[in-house]
């Protein structure tokens, strides 16, 4: 929702954004999944080992109540995409927090990595629609190199465009998961494999993000609301020239990429009081210096 409205308040201005959180979110996610290959736990646990449980428990209570928030967020976003279909909110909810907790029941990450993944996957429909909507390359320059900052409303949305490309709560989960994965013993090939892995997906992501805006700003005229899902049906109604079909294409995407976040919210909760409770999981290895540390081993990868 936060592509579509800058695409809707300020046509493509925010589009040269959106590519360059690129690196800057490879640069976030890199250093967490380093920091879980060479130690061995989560953002918490390391905190509770390195500097004591205070500091654990006064970055833990955030992380908690930011992911409880958030998945009212998300539980309030399907409801309303399946109220499309004349589903009751409180049916929709239900269904949706069955389905988180089957995924998380099984205590696998494996599985719920590949729930994810298949959820995430609906969103790439968005590139479609981007193509479909058919912007005009003069206009995408001329606002791509438009970045009015003294405008307090684009700060702004520049603002919440990178609070919701890069969330505490998802580089916490981003070094959990690397040590659940177990990406194995050589420290070379599993940082080379993490890397590979979010540099995929930083591109992917922000992509989506883009194939938002674009789709939203070459539709409607600029200033027109979009800050709801009855709004983003009724502009990818005029995409695709089909109701049913922008109910579908909601229906997979906006759920899809809800229930993604729900998994993660979930599991980087469970995970952050387990740690801040001490129970770190997996082994830590020796506590490596602060040269290892950035090099992941004594002097091997740089």
């Amino acid at each position: 929702i936060t592509a579509a409205q800058s695409g809707a308040q300020w046509g493509y201005s925010l589009l040269s954004l959106q590519l360059m959180l690129i690196p800057i979110l490879f640069l976030a996610q890199e250093l967490t999944a380093r920091l879980g290959i060479v130690r061995g736990m989560g953002m918490v646990a390391l905190l509770r080992v390195e500097i004591g449980p205070v500091c654990a428990w006064a970055v833990s209570l955030p992380l908690l109540a930011a992911c409880v928030l958030g998945l009212f967020s998300e539980f309030s976003i399907i409801g309303q995409t399946m109220l499309l279909w004349g589903v009751p909110v409180w049916c929709s909810s239900v269904l949706a927090m069955a389905s988180l907790l089957a995924v998380v029941a099984t205590g696998r990450y494996a599985v719920a990595e590949r729930a994810g993944l298949a959820l995430g996957i609906c969103q790439v429909a968005f590139f479609a629609t981007m193509v479909m909507a058919a912007p005009q390359a003069n206009e995408v320059m001329r606002d791509a190199v438009s970045f009015p900052l003294g405008e307090r409303d684009f700060v702004k949305l520049v603002t919440a465009n990178i609070g919701a490309v890069i969330m505490p709560w998802m580089l916490a989960y981003q070094q959990s998961a690397i040590c659940n994965k177990g990406l194995g013993d050589d420290e070379r090939e599993s940082l080379l494999l993490a890397r590979i892995d979010t540099a995929f997906g930083c591109v992917l992501t922000q992509g989506v993000m883009a194939a938002v805006l674009v789709s939203v700003a070459a539709t409607i005229p600029r200033g027109q609301p979009v800050g709801t899902v009855n709004h983003l049906f009724h502009v990818f109604a005029k995409v695709l020239d089909s109701e049913s079909g922008a109910r579908v294409l909601l229906t997979f995407a906006v759920v899809g990429a809800c229930m993604v976040a729900a998994i993660v919210q979930t599991l980087c909760a469970a995970w952050t009081l387990e740690q801040a409770l001490g129970r770190v999981g997996a082994a830590a290895p020796a506590s490596p210096t602060q040269e290892e540390a950035r090099g992941i081993g004594p002097g091997e990868i740089k």
